[in-house]
Protein backbone atom coordinates (compact mmCIF):
# COMPACT_ATOMS: atom_id res chain seq x y z
CA UNK A 1 0.00 0.00 0.00
CA UNK A 2 2.64 2.35 0.56
CA UNK A 3 4.42 1.93 -2.89
CA UNK A 4 0.58 2.72 -4.29
CA UNK A 5 0.09 5.70 -2.30
CA UNK A 6 3.55 7.18 -3.03
CA UNK A 7 2.74 6.60 -6.74
CA UNK A 8 -0.59 8.61 -6.37
CA UNK A 9 0.99 11.34 -4.67
CA UNK A 10 3.69 12.46 -7.07
CA UNK A 11 1.12 11.01 -10.08
CA UNK A 12 -0.17 14.07 -12.52
CA UNK A 13 -3.24 12.66 -14.65
CA UNK A 14 -4.69 14.53 -17.82
CA UNK A 15 -7.19 12.87 -19.05
CA UNK A 16 -8.97 15.07 -22.65
CA UNK A 17 -11.74 14.09 -24.51
CA UNK A 18 -12.28 16.89 -27.37
CA UNK A 19 -15.11 16.58 -30.41
CA UNK A 20 -14.59 17.86 -33.57
CA UNK A 21 -18.06 18.28 -34.41
CA UNK A 22 -18.85 22.16 -34.15
CA UNK A 23 -18.31 24.65 -36.59
CA UNK A 24 -18.49 27.48 -34.27
CA UNK A 25 -16.22 26.09 -31.54
CA UNK A 26 -12.55 27.39 -31.53
CA UNK A 27 -9.77 25.31 -30.43
CA UNK A 28 -6.46 25.91 -30.31
CA UNK A 29 -4.25 22.74 -31.55
CA UNK A 30 -6.82 22.50 -34.69
CA UNK A 31 -6.22 24.35 -38.06
CA UNK A 32 -9.08 26.25 -40.19
CA UNK A 33 -9.60 26.73 -43.89
CA UNK A 34 -11.79 28.58 -45.84
CA UNK A 35 -11.97 30.38 -49.30
CA UNK A 36 -13.95 30.97 -52.44
CA UNK A 37 -15.40 29.28 -55.38
CA UNK A 38 -15.41 31.28 -58.59
CA UNK A 39 -15.91 30.43 -62.51
CA UNK A 40 -13.21 31.85 -64.92
CA UNK A 41 -15.44 35.07 -65.44
CA UNK A 42 -15.02 35.66 -61.43
CA UNK A 43 -18.25 34.72 -60.85
CA UNK A 44 -19.16 32.89 -57.54
CA UNK A 45 -20.04 29.35 -57.66
CA UNK A 46 -22.36 28.35 -54.50
CA UNK A 47 -22.96 24.98 -53.89
CA UNK A 48 -19.71 23.76 -55.07
CA UNK A 49 -18.76 20.84 -52.41
CA UNK A 50 -15.04 21.35 -51.15
CA UNK A 51 -13.49 18.09 -49.71
CA UNK A 52 -10.51 17.99 -47.83
CA UNK A 53 -8.85 14.43 -47.29
CA UNK A 54 -6.14 14.03 -44.72
CA UNK A 55 -3.02 11.59 -46.48
CA UNK A 56 -1.96 10.15 -43.15
CA UNK A 57 -5.02 9.08 -41.87
CA UNK A 58 -7.36 9.24 -45.11
CA UNK A 59 -10.06 11.44 -43.38
CA UNK A 60 -11.99 13.48 -45.15
CA UNK A 61 -14.65 16.78 -44.57
CA UNK A 62 -16.86 18.49 -45.97
CA UNK A 63 -17.98 22.40 -46.98
CA UNK A 64 -20.58 23.61 -49.79
CA UNK A 65 -19.73 26.46 -50.59
CA UNK A 66 -22.70 29.30 -49.46
CA UNK A 67 -24.71 32.66 -51.60
CA UNK A 68 -21.15 34.29 -51.68
CA UNK A 69 -19.04 30.96 -53.11
CA UNK A 70 -17.39 30.92 -49.50
CA UNK A 71 -16.86 27.75 -47.97
CA UNK A 72 -15.48 27.27 -44.27
CA UNK A 73 -13.73 24.09 -43.05
CA UNK A 74 -12.82 24.60 -38.99
CA UNK A 75 -11.28 22.39 -36.86
CA UNK A 76 -8.86 20.17 -38.84
CA UNK A 77 -5.75 18.13 -37.16
CA UNK A 78 -2.17 19.56 -38.43
CA UNK A 79 -1.13 17.39 -41.33
CA UNK A 80 -0.75 17.44 -45.32
CA UNK A 81 -4.05 16.96 -47.44
CA UNK A 82 -5.35 16.80 -50.74
CA UNK A 83 -8.48 19.66 -51.57
CA UNK A 84 -11.18 18.42 -53.93
CA UNK A 85 -13.87 21.13 -55.31
CA UNK A 86 -16.79 20.09 -57.31
CA UNK A 87 -19.91 21.34 -58.75
CA UNK A 88 -22.13 19.92 -61.84
CA UNK A 89 -21.15 21.36 -65.04
CA UNK A 90 -17.68 22.02 -64.55
CA UNK A 91 -14.15 20.46 -64.16
CA UNK A 92 -13.32 19.31 -60.87
CA UNK A 93 -10.33 21.52 -59.03
CA UNK A 94 -7.96 19.70 -56.86
CA UNK A 95 -4.59 20.57 -54.89
CA UNK A 96 -2.51 17.88 -53.26
CA UNK A 97 0.37 18.67 -50.80
CA UNK A 98 -1.65 21.70 -48.88
CA UNK A 99 0.11 21.36 -44.93
CA UNK A 100 -1.67 22.95 -42.61
CA UNK A 101 0.21 23.27 -39.54
CA UNK A 102 -1.45 23.59 -35.44
CA UNK A 103 -3.24 26.54 -34.88
CA UNK A 104 -3.33 27.86 -38.80
CA UNK A 105 -5.86 29.86 -40.60
CA UNK A 106 -5.67 29.65 -44.24
CA UNK A 107 -7.16 30.84 -47.35
CA UNK A 108 -7.10 28.90 -50.76
CA UNK A 109 -9.54 30.08 -53.23
CA UNK A 110 -10.19 28.00 -56.36
CA UNK A 111 -11.48 28.59 -59.97
CA UNK A 112 -12.98 26.03 -61.84
CA UNK A 113 -13.88 25.77 -65.70
CA UNK A 114 -17.47 24.96 -67.82
CA UNK A 115 -16.79 21.25 -68.45
CA UNK A 116 -17.57 18.16 -67.96
CA UNK A 117 -17.65 16.12 -64.01
CA UNK A 118 -15.21 13.66 -65.54
CA UNK A 119 -12.71 16.53 -65.87
CA UNK A 120 -10.21 18.00 -63.64
CA UNK A 121 -7.42 20.56 -62.91
CA UNK A 122 -5.00 19.20 -60.76
CA UNK A 123 -2.45 21.94 -59.17
CA UNK A 124 0.41 19.38 -57.77
CA UNK A 125 3.48 20.72 -55.25
CA UNK A 126 3.06 22.81 -52.40
CA UNK A 127 0.20 25.04 -52.37
CA UNK A 128 0.77 28.62 -51.24
CA UNK A 129 -1.10 29.77 -48.38
CA UNK A 130 -2.81 33.19 -47.47
CA UNK A 131 -2.10 33.18 -43.48
CA UNK A 132 -5.67 35.20 -42.42
CA UNK A 133 -4.70 34.79 -38.71
CA UNK A 134 -3.03 38.07 -38.02
CA UNK A 135 -0.21 36.30 -35.39
CA UNK A 136 3.27 37.08 -34.86
CA UNK A 137 4.50 33.68 -34.49
CA UNK A 138 7.11 30.76 -35.99
CA UNK A 139 6.23 27.38 -36.81
CA UNK A 140 8.47 24.90 -35.34
CA UNK A 141 7.40 21.66 -37.69
CA UNK A 142 8.38 17.79 -37.28
CA UNK A 143 11.69 18.00 -38.86
CA UNK A 144 13.34 20.26 -36.50
CA UNK A 145 11.19 18.90 -33.61
CA UNK A 146 12.97 15.29 -34.76
CA UNK A 147 16.71 16.49 -35.94
CA UNK A 148 17.77 19.85 -33.52
CA UNK A 149 19.70 18.73 -30.43
CA UNK A 150 18.60 20.24 -27.35
CA UNK A 151 20.85 19.19 -23.96
CA UNK A 152 17.86 18.51 -21.62
CA UNK A 153 15.44 16.91 -24.62
CA UNK A 154 12.90 19.91 -24.21
CA UNK A 155 11.25 20.59 -26.69
CA UNK A 156 10.85 24.16 -25.50
CA UNK A 157 14.36 24.86 -26.00
CA UNK A 158 13.16 25.10 -29.85
CA UNK A 159 11.30 27.82 -29.08
CA UNK A 160 14.53 30.27 -29.18
CA UNK A 161 14.09 29.70 -33.20
CA UNK A 162 11.96 32.46 -33.19
CA UNK A 163 12.72 36.13 -33.37
CA UNK A 164 12.83 37.99 -29.99
CA UNK A 165 12.51 34.40 -28.07
CA UNK A 166 15.62 33.92 -25.65
CA UNK A 167 17.46 31.19 -23.11
CA UNK A 168 16.94 31.49 -19.39
CA UNK A 169 18.55 28.34 -18.93
CA UNK A 170 16.10 27.67 -16.08
CA UNK A 171 13.33 25.16 -15.66
CA UNK A 172 11.38 23.26 -18.31
CA UNK A 173 9.86 26.70 -19.48
CA UNK A 174 13.42 27.88 -20.44
CA UNK A 175 12.61 30.76 -22.37
CA UNK A 176 11.43 34.68 -22.11
CA UNK A 177 9.98 36.43 -24.75
CA UNK A 178 10.45 40.29 -25.65
CA UNK A 179 12.79 40.47 -22.39
CA UNK A 180 9.92 39.54 -20.08
CA UNK A 181 9.84 37.01 -17.67
CA UNK A 182 9.37 33.52 -18.25
CA UNK A 183 6.38 33.57 -15.93
CA UNK A 184 4.88 35.63 -18.46
CA UNK A 185 4.27 32.75 -20.73
CA UNK A 186 1.65 30.60 -21.22
CA UNK A 187 1.96 26.54 -22.82
CA UNK A 188 -0.41 24.54 -24.57
CA UNK A 189 -0.40 20.93 -25.00
CA UNK A 190 -3.38 19.43 -27.70
CA UNK A 191 -5.18 22.34 -26.44
CA UNK A 192 -4.83 22.06 -22.40
CA UNK A 193 -3.23 24.38 -20.69
CA UNK A 194 0.52 23.28 -19.41
CA UNK A 195 1.83 25.77 -17.62
CA UNK A 196 2.73 27.15 -13.63
CA UNK A 197 3.00 30.52 -14.43
CA UNK A 198 3.76 31.59 -10.12
CA UNK A 199 6.59 29.33 -10.93
CA UNK A 200 7.44 29.68 -14.78
CA UNK A 201 7.05 26.08 -15.22
CA UNK A 202 5.29 23.66 -17.47
CA UNK A 203 3.49 21.78 -15.29
CA UNK A 204 4.59 18.66 -17.42
CA UNK A 205 7.71 17.95 -19.47
CA UNK A 206 6.65 15.99 -22.37
CA UNK A 207 9.55 14.30 -24.13
CA UNK A 208 10.69 16.34 -27.21
CA UNK A 209 10.61 13.08 -29.19
CA UNK A 210 6.50 12.68 -28.42
CA UNK A 211 6.01 15.65 -29.83
CA UNK A 212 4.78 16.77 -33.33
CA UNK A 213 4.91 20.40 -34.24
CA UNK A 214 4.20 23.67 -32.33
CA UNK A 215 3.28 26.96 -32.77
CA UNK A 216 5.61 30.02 -31.27
CA UNK A 217 3.43 33.36 -30.88
CA UNK A 218 5.07 36.47 -29.63
CA UNK A 219 1.93 39.22 -29.83
CA UNK A 220 -1.48 39.40 -31.44
CA UNK A 221 -2.40 36.22 -30.27
CA UNK A 222 -6.47 35.79 -30.34
CA UNK A 223 -8.87 35.69 -27.03
CA UNK A 224 -8.19 31.79 -26.95
CA UNK A 225 -4.47 32.29 -25.78
CA UNK A 226 -4.61 34.02 -22.57
CA UNK A 227 -2.76 34.52 -19.11
CA UNK A 228 0.24 35.47 -21.03
CA UNK A 229 1.85 39.08 -21.64
CA UNK A 230 5.20 37.03 -23.27
CA UNK A 231 5.08 34.24 -25.43
CA UNK A 232 2.67 31.49 -26.03
CA UNK A 233 3.27 28.18 -27.39
CA UNK A 234 0.62 26.11 -28.82
CA UNK A 235 2.19 22.28 -29.03
CA UNK A 236 0.80 19.00 -29.91
CA UNK A 237 1.43 15.71 -29.48
CA UNK A 238 1.85 12.57 -32.58
CA UNK A 239 -0.82 11.10 -32.93
CA UNK A 240 -1.53 7.93 -34.75
CA UNK A 241 -2.16 7.39 -38.85
CA UNK A 242 -2.80 4.57 -41.36
CA UNK A 243 1.01 3.77 -40.98
CA UNK A 244 2.80 1.95 -37.84
CA UNK A 245 5.59 3.97 -37.02
CA UNK A 246 7.21 3.72 -33.84
CA UNK A 247 10.86 4.68 -32.27
CA UNK A 248 13.18 3.63 -29.26
CA UNK A 249 16.00 5.91 -28.16
CA UNK A 250 18.29 6.83 -25.36
CA UNK A 251 20.42 9.66 -24.43
CA UNK A 252 23.03 9.57 -21.85
CA UNK A 253 25.19 11.61 -19.55
CA UNK A 254 27.77 11.40 -16.71
CA UNK A 255 30.32 13.14 -14.73
CA UNK A 256 33.38 10.88 -16.90
CA UNK A 257 32.47 13.15 -20.10
CA UNK A 258 32.83 16.57 -17.74
CA UNK A 259 34.74 18.89 -16.52
CA UNK A 260 34.84 20.74 -12.83
CA UNK A 261 32.28 23.17 -12.74
CA UNK A 262 32.04 26.06 -10.32
CA UNK A 263 31.95 25.76 -7.22
CA UNK A 264 29.60 28.78 -5.58
CA UNK A 265 32.29 31.47 -4.65
CA UNK A 266 34.88 33.49 -6.07
CA UNK A 267 38.25 33.91 -4.42
CA UNK A 268 40.19 37.65 -4.72
CA UNK A 269 37.76 38.04 -7.74
CA UNK A 270 38.64 34.66 -9.49
CA UNK A 271 35.57 32.36 -9.83
CA UNK A 272 37.14 29.19 -8.13
CA UNK A 273 36.38 25.47 -9.96
CA UNK A 274 35.98 22.03 -7.72
CA UNK A 275 38.84 19.85 -7.96
CA UNK A 276 36.58 17.04 -9.48
CA UNK A 277 33.63 16.99 -10.94
CA UNK A 278 30.54 15.93 -8.67
CA UNK A 279 28.60 13.09 -9.05
CA UNK A 280 26.39 13.23 -12.31
CA UNK A 281 24.53 10.49 -14.01
CA UNK A 282 21.86 10.97 -15.91
CA UNK A 283 19.83 7.63 -18.53
CA UNK A 284 16.93 8.82 -20.76
CA UNK A 285 15.14 5.50 -22.16
CA UNK A 286 12.27 5.58 -24.43
CA UNK A 287 9.93 4.84 -27.06
CA UNK A 288 6.76 5.25 -28.53
CA UNK A 289 4.61 3.28 -31.31
CA UNK A 290 1.51 4.40 -33.25
CA UNK A 291 -0.41 3.30 -36.02
CA UNK A 292 -3.85 1.79 -37.06
CA UNK A 293 -6.43 -0.23 -35.31
CA UNK A 294 -8.91 0.39 -37.70
CA UNK A 295 -7.93 1.38 -41.33
CA UNK A 296 -9.21 5.44 -41.93
CA UNK A 297 -11.28 5.19 -38.52
CA UNK A 298 -9.53 4.03 -35.12
CA UNK A 299 -5.85 5.25 -34.48
CA UNK A 300 -3.56 4.68 -31.50
CA UNK A 301 -0.66 5.98 -30.33
CA UNK A 302 1.69 5.72 -27.15
CA UNK A 303 4.65 6.35 -25.58
CA UNK A 304 6.75 5.41 -22.22
CA UNK A 305 9.82 7.40 -21.01
CA UNK A 306 12.42 6.38 -17.95
CA UNK A 307 14.61 9.12 -17.03
CA UNK A 308 17.37 8.57 -13.99
CA UNK A 309 19.25 11.65 -13.24
CA UNK A 310 21.58 11.70 -10.59
CA UNK A 311 22.84 15.31 -10.20
CA UNK A 312 24.11 17.82 -8.18
CA UNK A 313 23.86 21.76 -8.08
CA UNK A 314 26.18 24.17 -7.15
CA UNK A 315 24.53 27.28 -5.16
CA UNK A 316 26.33 30.54 -5.16
CA UNK A 317 26.65 31.23 -1.34
CA UNK A 318 29.18 33.96 0.46
CA UNK A 319 32.38 32.41 2.86
CA UNK A 320 30.27 34.07 5.79
CA UNK A 321 27.84 30.91 4.97
CA UNK A 322 29.98 28.38 3.71
CA UNK A 323 32.42 29.18 7.17
CA UNK A 324 29.54 27.86 8.96
CA UNK A 325 28.80 24.63 7.99
CA UNK A 326 26.33 25.59 4.74
CA UNK A 327 26.85 22.98 2.29
CA UNK A 328 27.32 24.97 -1.62
CA UNK A 329 27.11 21.58 -3.27
CA UNK A 330 23.34 19.96 -2.62
CA UNK A 331 22.31 16.78 -4.40
CA UNK A 332 19.30 16.68 -6.63
CA UNK A 333 18.65 13.88 -7.71
CA UNK A 334 15.57 12.55 -9.37
CA UNK A 335 13.33 9.56 -11.17
CA UNK A 336 10.62 10.77 -13.62
CA UNK A 337 8.36 8.19 -15.49
CA UNK A 338 5.71 9.73 -18.25
CA UNK A 339 3.69 8.10 -20.82
CA UNK A 340 0.90 8.78 -22.97
CA UNK A 341 -2.20 6.96 -24.74
CA UNK A 342 -3.90 8.72 -27.54
CA UNK A 343 -6.93 7.84 -29.34
CA UNK A 344 -8.11 8.96 -32.49
CA UNK A 345 -11.48 8.34 -33.86
CA UNK A 346 -12.77 9.60 -37.21
CA UNK A 347 -16.77 8.77 -36.87
CA UNK A 348 -17.72 10.65 -40.02
CA UNK A 349 -17.23 13.44 -42.57
CA UNK A 350 -19.04 16.14 -39.92
CA UNK A 351 -17.24 14.37 -36.40
CA UNK A 352 -14.79 13.17 -34.57
CA UNK A 353 -13.28 12.02 -30.89
CA UNK A 354 -9.77 12.39 -29.85
CA UNK A 355 -9.01 10.75 -26.47
CA UNK A 356 -5.24 11.88 -24.55
CA UNK A 357 -4.27 10.23 -21.14
CA UNK A 358 -0.98 11.53 -20.18
CA UNK A 359 0.38 10.36 -16.24
CA UNK A 360 3.84 11.27 -15.27
CA UNK A 361 5.95 9.90 -11.90
CA UNK A 362 7.70 11.74 -10.45
CA UNK A 363 9.87 11.02 -6.74
CA UNK A 364 13.13 12.25 -5.50
CA UNK A 365 16.12 9.60 -4.63
CA UNK A 366 15.36 9.05 -1.11
CA UNK A 367 12.54 7.41 -1.51
CA UNK A 368 11.65 3.74 0.64
CA UNK A 369 13.40 0.72 -0.41
CA UNK A 370 10.31 -0.78 -1.33
CA UNK A 371 9.46 2.14 -3.49
CA UNK A 372 12.85 1.58 -5.20
CA UNK A 373 12.20 -2.36 -5.47
CA UNK A 374 8.88 -1.61 -7.11
CA UNK A 375 10.66 1.17 -9.69
CA UNK A 376 13.55 -1.30 -10.54
CA UNK A 377 10.85 -4.09 -11.60
CA UNK A 378 9.38 -1.41 -13.18
CA UNK A 379 5.48 -3.05 -13.72
CA UNK A 380 4.44 0.17 -14.73
CA UNK A 381 6.12 0.19 -18.49
CA UNK A 382 5.12 -3.41 -18.87
CA UNK A 383 1.63 -2.47 -18.98
CA UNK A 384 2.26 0.72 -21.33
CA UNK A 385 4.18 -1.76 -23.40
CA UNK A 386 1.76 -4.30 -22.93
CA UNK A 387 -0.67 -1.44 -24.17
CA UNK A 388 1.00 -0.95 -27.38
CA UNK A 389 1.53 -4.13 -28.35
CA UNK A 390 -2.02 -5.05 -28.00
CA UNK A 391 -2.94 -2.37 -30.49
CA UNK A 392 -0.28 -3.56 -32.93
CA UNK A 393 -1.50 -6.96 -32.72
CA UNK A 394 -4.96 -5.35 -33.15
CA UNK A 395 -3.70 -3.44 -36.18
CA UNK A 396 -1.92 -6.69 -37.88
CA UNK A 397 -4.43 -9.38 -36.73
CA UNK A 398 -1.79 -11.30 -34.97
CA UNK A 399 -2.95 -14.25 -32.95
CA UNK A 400 -3.01 -13.24 -28.97
CA UNK A 401 -0.26 -15.80 -27.69
CA UNK A 402 2.15 -14.41 -30.52
CA UNK A 403 1.31 -11.02 -29.10
CA UNK A 404 2.50 -11.96 -25.27
CA UNK A 405 5.12 -13.57 -26.26
CA UNK A 406 6.20 -9.84 -27.89
CA UNK A 407 5.44 -8.27 -24.62
CA UNK A 408 7.08 -10.71 -22.28
CA UNK A 409 10.29 -10.50 -25.01
CA UNK A 410 10.15 -6.36 -25.41
CA UNK A 411 9.92 -6.46 -21.72
CA UNK A 412 12.33 -8.47 -20.37
CA UNK A 413 15.08 -6.76 -23.23
CA UNK A 414 13.78 -3.25 -21.01
CA UNK A 415 14.71 -4.32 -18.68
CA UNK A 416 17.78 -6.21 -19.06
CA UNK A 417 18.92 -3.16 -21.15
CA UNK A 418 18.36 -0.98 -17.66
CA UNK A 419 19.96 -2.98 -16.04
CA UNK A 420 23.18 -2.90 -17.79
CA UNK A 421 23.35 0.70 -18.13
CA UNK A 422 23.38 1.39 -14.28
CA UNK A 423 26.14 -0.91 -14.26
CA UNK A 424 27.81 0.41 -16.97
CA UNK A 425 27.13 4.02 -15.82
Amino acid sequence: MHVLTRCLQTTTTLLALVFLASATSAHTSLATLRGKVADEQGGVLPGATVTARQIETNAVRTSVAEALGQYFLPNLPAGTYELTVELTGFSAGKRSNVVLRVGQAADIDFVLRVGAVQESVTVAGQAALVETQHVAGTFIDTKQVENLPTVSRNFADLAQLAPGITSTGNASMGFSAAGQHQYQNNVYVDGATNAMQFYGTQADSFPQDWIQEFQVMTNGFSAEFGNASGAVLNVITRSGTNTIQGRAYGFFQNARFNSPPYSGHYTAGVPVFLDATPPYNQRRLGGFLGGPIVANKLFYFGGVESLDNEATTSLSISDYWRNRGVQSIIPTSNVRRPFLLKGDWNINPQEALQANLAMFLDRPTTAKPLYKLAESLDLFSFWVIWLLAAGYGIATRRTTGAAAAGVIGVWALYVLGKVALAAIF
